[in-house]
């Protein structure tokens, strides 16, 4: 069910990929937190690493959700806010799911064969991917 009624709110869950991304975002800044910036630095933010390294893969994807600052975090899920609902109702969440992993791993691998040196993290890339959708 997508519409729950609370005290004559209706809320409706109409955005998926784009909700959930903004959750996930805010959760893994949440996480860095926590942790003292033990899961942005192993999760959250993609660097080149050994490929026997088990978190190289994850990090090729989750380093989209990570994000140094509160001010960083609410700027992009703002931007994603404004932009991705219009996205998917455009396209459909399926896409745009594939779009955002599409843009996560076309990310990673430009900065792993072309910048070997830096580091990556944030949702610059995929807000930009869902502006040109």
């Amino acid at each position: 069910m997508d519409r729950e009624r609370l005290d004559g709110i209706t809320l409706k869950y109409n955005a998926p990929v784009t909700l959930t991304f903004a959750l996930l975002s805010l959760l893994a800044l949440a996480l860095n937190e926590l942790t003292d910036g033990w899961t942005t630095q192993n999760l959250f933010c993609f660097y080149k690493s050994a490929l026997s390294d088990y978190l190289t893969y994850p990090r090729a994807v989750l380093h989209v959700l990570g994000n140094t600052s509160l001010t960083t975090c609410t700027g992009n899920i703002i931007v994603l806010l404004v932009v991705g609902p219009a996205a998917e109702e455009r396209f459909g969440s399926a896409k745009v799911f594939f779009a955002v992993l599409l843009t996560a791993l076309a990310g990673a691998a430009i900065m792993w064969f072309l910048f070997p040196d830096a580091t990556i993290m944030g949702a610059s890339g995929v807000l930009f991917c869902m502006m040109m959708l």
